[in-house]
């Protein structure tokens, strides 16, 4: 929950007259005998509740109704206390709150040049304040009722479950707090939003609107997947040389783009995903779901052409952290494919560890063999050491 409403009953007004309160956290004035409330005419709702003083439906046996007057609604998103949004009793009592905090950095800030960091004495009585002030549950320099503000405006313009008359109620004094002259109401940020978004779709439906802009989008982004490291640098030279006016961009047809861009992104999602595997726990099967795990290591192994050093370390790191028979199989495919010098050297590795599965040592030695004679990238030492071990 992020706000929540305060509540008391017309009958418990009466009956607790005279009563001590203690107004800690909820920063109102006694509501037991107030006056006000003894001859409300505001907003007011009447629930029904049964023997047990729990909520229910008017129809069922025994439930009696209980007319409830709003006392003061709170922001909840703060660390010790929560704010003071609205006082239906005191309109200002909010307000001046808010003013508080304004009033405190504005002439500490601008009137008397004072800073935390460079007048000790400040620092110290602005920390001995906010200490008492918090200790005492006082709502006094809210760093976060701005924000609840915020939060509250955008619950009342998109929460139907609301009694009407309490929206609009919350509404009129909400706006009656801001400090901010230049502040749109709810209904002018309403409709900016609502012209916001028919412009948006009306630029949607141009010929060389939102269509257009993705086409662009996308065939710069196709730029590294089709041009090497050289290339793209002669690429950027030429784009500030220009001043912004050239921006190399592939040709390629919108069917083409989400082939080539939609084979990207899911390799990039599961080179993330084996990272973050291989980096989270010693045994991956307690933590991560194996099927998961397994999936990514096989559609790798698919596109290990594309696949880079970071990606080969974490399928090695996997196979050292799993018990698996079946995914330090996959594993030992993905180094296979991903043609690297850093994916032979991890495949190596994994082949002289001692105590290594008899099966696994002869699958991992097989797999360097075919990469020696397909000529795969593979360091000269570790392509000697590979004839040395293996070839024998």
């Amino acid at each position: 929950a992020t706000h929540a409403i305060v509540w008391a009953s017309r009958e418990d007004v009466r009956r607790n007259k005279g009563r001590k309160f203690d107004a800690r956290f909820l920063n109102i004035s006694n509501p037991w005998g107030d006056k006000r409330l003894e001859r409300w005419g505001g907003h007011a709702e009447t629930r029904f509740f049964d023997a047990a003083h729990q909520p229910t439906a008017p129809d069922t046996a025994g439930a009696h109704a209980v007319e409830l007057i709003p006392l003061a609604l709170y922001g909840l998103d703060n660390p010790k206390i929560p704010s003071l949004l609205v006082d239906f009793r005191d309109g200002g009592n909010p307000k001046r709150r808010e003013m508080s905090r304004r009033i405190l950095e504005d002439l500490a800030r601008n009137v008397l040049a004072l800073s935390p960091f460079g007048d000790i004495h400040y620092f110290l009585g602005r920390t001995i304040f906010d200490f008492v002030t918090g200790r005492r549950g006082m709502d006094i320099n809210q760093p976060s009722r701005l924000r609840a503000y915020t939060q509250l405006k955008l619950l009342l313009s998109l929460d139907a479950s609301l009694d009407p008359a309490l929206r609009e109620e919350i509404g009129r004094r909400v706006e009656r707090v801001s400090l901010n002259p230049l502040e749109n109401d709810l209904e002018a940020e309403a409709r900016l939003a609502r012209a916001q978004y028919a412009s948006l779709m009306a630029y949607a439906r141009r010929p060389n609107g939102l269509a257009a802009r993705l086409d662009r989008d996308r065939r710069a982004e196709m730029v590294p997947l089709a041009h090497g490291h050289a290339s793209r640098i002669l690429f950027r030279s030429a784009n500030i040389l220009s001043i912004g006016l050239y921006k190399h961009r592939e040709q390629a047809g919108a069917q083409e783009q989400r082939r080539v861009l939609g084979d990207e992104r899911q390799l990039a999602f599961h080179r993330r995903f084996l990272r973050e595997v291989s980096k989270s726990s010693p045994v991956v099967e307690v933590v991560w779901n194996i099927e998961d795990v397994r999936r990514s290591l096989d559609y790798v192994s698919r596109a290990g052409g594309r696949a880079d050093a970071k990606t080969a370390r974490a399928a090695a790191r996997i196979f050292e952290r799993t018990k698996d028979v079946e995914t330090r199989r996959l594993c030992l495919n993905c180094l296979y494919r991903i043609d690297s010098e850093t994916a032979k050297r991890e495949l190596l590795r994994i082949y002289r560890t001692p105590g290594l599965d008899a099966a696994l040592r002869t699958l991992s030695g097989k797999y360097l063999l075919s990469a020696l004679r397909e000529e795969q990238r593979i360091a000269p030492g570790d392509a000697k050491a590979i004839m040395a071990s293996v070839g024998q």
